[in-house]
């Protein structure tokens, strides 16, 4: 048992804390002890805290994103401390899991009010359940034990979990202490007392593909909390080394053994990690009492803290951010989840993005500049020469040498790495006269307006660099 002091829960100064991306804004005092675990729904319009006096409550926000100070309901009947909760995808029911060895799944209606009894109530650990989550899809349902294993569950069509786990992760030779699905669902990540994370692909039925499991050694103390970014790039893990790291995602769905990168700052265990939904920032609460936020390169290297909210009274426990990106929900004080306002993240992408979109639309105007050289070139146009097949050939000749032995890359730029699936991958090329092989590149730049983003070089077949270079252009970009 973590062992807590009872210190004045207010932050130093007793006055609420304006960062460059935080904005303190709400102080719920819900329980009576501390709290373990808290999620949002997918549409953010609830909020539900688990905590070690058994219950577990649910919160609901007012549209223009204020919250109810009194929780919607309260759900009773674990005998013992409540570790995890997680939002089923639809909204329509919950699930928690505790120290009396179960893990319950309830019923939640559209205003947030909860049925007294639980549709499901599973038995299927030895030990205490420390984590809980549903699957992106809503299908499966994962829980980690005390018990050293993790068991997959399936989740029938009326909400209700079937009592008999459809598979068990038996590998760790410690507790399980958090479980996280991948943004697909295809493949669950474990992280363990035995220092180690595993992760493994599921077939649709729930099974494991016993093929598949892979176990990332890195860290020299117990892995406290996993997590997968909403993009799908990046797996992060917490450990009671003090440090977290970042492994990256293989584009068949496997991570790599290798961590990308080590974040360190925290100089107590990490005790949880949470992404930004956009994939670009993570933060990390220790018990050194402290919450950490990260900017996350998009190849994961070299990322660094750039704020670190007030010491609170305690350990740090939980960090989750809802789904839009607006709000950070913290524990670290007796029974109490503070709630700040990070929409200044939000802007921050935009801008960003906004910057890249404008540095891109300049090379394209550059690079169409040069095209027009070329093709005047190779038409005999420059200095109004004759139109003749003998300076055609001359000028072209002289726009040959120009390019030859050089690396031919097209270049294009997206604003969004969730644009990548559409065609922000589009770089066109096209021959001006294929009888003396000169060619010409074209730069394109997709918008997306439903997410921000970062703008990124995109490289693909090869063609000749313009006035604007593909080296140009990425000494521009990492400006910003």
């Amino acid at each position: 048992m973590v062992k807590r002091s009872k210190k004045n829960n207010k932050l130093k100064g007793g006055k609420p804390y304006i960062g460059r991306f935080f904005r303190e804004i709400n102080t719920l005092t819900a329980h009576s002890k501390w709290i373990h675990s808290v999620a949002f729904d997918q549409t953010g319009q609830f909020m539900v805290t688990g905590s070690a006096d058994t219950t577990a409550k649910v919160w609901r926000f007012s549209p223009d994103g204020t919250i109810d100070q009194s929780p919607v309901s309260t759900l009773e009947g674990h005998s013992g401390p409540i570790l995890s909760v997680s939002f089923h995808p639809s909204g329509h029911f919950l699930a928690t899991g505790s120290g009396d060895n179960t893990t319950r799944v309830w019923r939640m209606l559209p205003d947030g009010t909860v049925y007294k009894s639980p549709v499901s109530t599973l038995k299927g650990h030895s030990l205490y359940v420390r984590s809980v989550q549903f699957d992106p899809t809503g299908r499966l349902f994962a829980t980690g034990s005390g018990d050293k294993t993790a068991l997959i569950w399936r989740v029938l069509t009326d909400g209700t979990v079937d009592q008999s786990p459809v598979s068990t992760l038996a590998g760790h030779s410690g507790p399980v202490l958090s479980v996280a699905f991948d943004p697909t669902g295809q493949f669950l990540a474990t992280g363990s007392k035995d220092n180690t994370t595993r992760v493994c692909r599921l077939l649709h039925n729930g099974t494991v593909d016993t093929s598949s499991v892979s176990t990332l050694a890195g860290h020299s103390g117990p892995v406290l909390s996993v997590a997968f970014d909403q993009t799908g790039r990046f797996l992060a893990t917490g450990s009671q080394d003090n440090t977290a790291r970042l492994w990256r995602v293989l584009p068949d769905g496997t991570v790599h053994p290798s961590p990308v990168s080590t974040l360190e700052g925290h100089i107590e265990h990490v005790r949880c990690v949470a992404f930004h939904p956009s994939g670009h920032f993570l933060a990390t609460g220790s018990y050194d009492k402290t919450v950490k936020l990260w900017r996350i390169r998009p190849d994961g290297s070299n990322p660094k803290c750039i704020e670190t909210l007030p010491e609170y009274s305690d350990i740090i426990t939980t960090v989750s951010f809802d789904p839009s990106g607006n709000l950070l929900a913290t524990d670290g004080d007796l029974g109490n989840v503070k709630l700040w306002d990070c929409s200044k993240i939000n802007e921050y992408l935009r801008r960003r993005a906004l910057t890249h979109g404008i540095l891109a639309t300049k090379a394209i105007k550059e690079l169409t500049t040069e095209n027009k050289k070329l093709s005047n070139a190779v038409q005999g146009r420059i200095g109004n020469p004759p139109d003749t097949q003998q300076n055609r050939q001359r000028q072209a000749e002289i726009v040959r040498k120009k390019y030859e032995g050089l690396p031919r890359v097209p270049i294009s730029f997206t604003q969004c790495d969730r644009c990548r699936a559409a065609d922000a991958e589009a770089a066109a090329w096209a021959e001006i006269d294929p009888q003396y092989r000169v060619y010409f590149n074209e730069m394109s730049i997709s918008q997306c307006n439903d997410c921000p983003g970062v703008a990124k070089v995109i490289q693909t077949d090869e063609m000749p660099g313009g006035r604007m270079s593909r080296k140009k252009v990425n000494k521009r970009l990492s400006r910003q």
